[in-house]
């Protein structure tokens, strides 16, 4: 096979000449039949690897890049290793409301205990929203599994769209965990709450 020749098939058909016409021009150059053939072999084969590499690689529909990745590649967090983080920030949230229950007088105390799920609600809301769109992007058990919430285009989410995205956690709640087990079936490990404020949770 002419590499010389391969070359200059290359060049032609990039520029939008057919492959008849240019063999029909190779011949009026009186090159041999058995090379023009071989060169076009010769291409083919070369384009027929590219596309089967390119086929192998996944890109998602809306790739960005992420610093840290090897590949620097979207990598989205998996079910599991978000199921950690929310439990680690889980166990810190009662840590710190058992901490601030202890400092209260009893009088006070009676009432704390009283409207406890509102209270570990509203600070729940309050811890997640204003670590995820903090610089970190991430609350402590995220940042422990190396993970950060992201809008769809890999930027940081504003307080607002934090917190619209854990407001929508109580709907993937009463769904009897729909929301969430979504999370292992979607193509993005998107749940429901991340669908309603288009987030994304990426690995940094």
């Amino acid at each position: 096979m002419n590499k010389e020749l391969l070359d200059y098939i290359k060049k032609e058909l990039k520029k939008g000449i057919s492959k008849n016409a240019l063999k029909l021009n190779l011949i009026a150059q009186k090159w041999s039949e058995v090379d023009i053939q071989s060169a076009f072999d010769a291409f083919d084969t070369s384009n027929q690897k590219e596309m089967s590499l390119n086929t192998n690689v996944e890109v998602p529909s809306n790739p960005f890049l992420v610093s840290g990745n090897d590949n620097n590649l979207v990598i989205y967090g998996g079910f599991w290793r978000r199921a950690w983080a929310a439990i680690i920030d889980w166990i810190l949230i009662n840590l710190i409301l058992l901490g601030v229950g202890v400092l209260l007088s009893n009088e006070v105390k009676s009432t704390f205990v009283f409207s406890e799920g509102l209270v570990f609600l509203v600070t729940s809301l309050a811890y997640s929203s204003i670590l995820e769109s903090s610089k970190e992007q991430a609350t402590l058990g995220k940042m422990f599994f190396k993970l950060k919430v992201t809008d769809e285009t890999g930027n940081r989410i504003h307080f607002a769209q934090a917190l619209l995205r854990n407001v929508s956690k109580i709907l993937s709640f009463l769904l009897i965990f729909i929301g969430y087990i979504m999370i292992a079936f979607t193509k993005k490990k998107q749940g429901l709450h991340d669908m309603i404020a288009k987030t994304l949770i990426v690995k940094k």
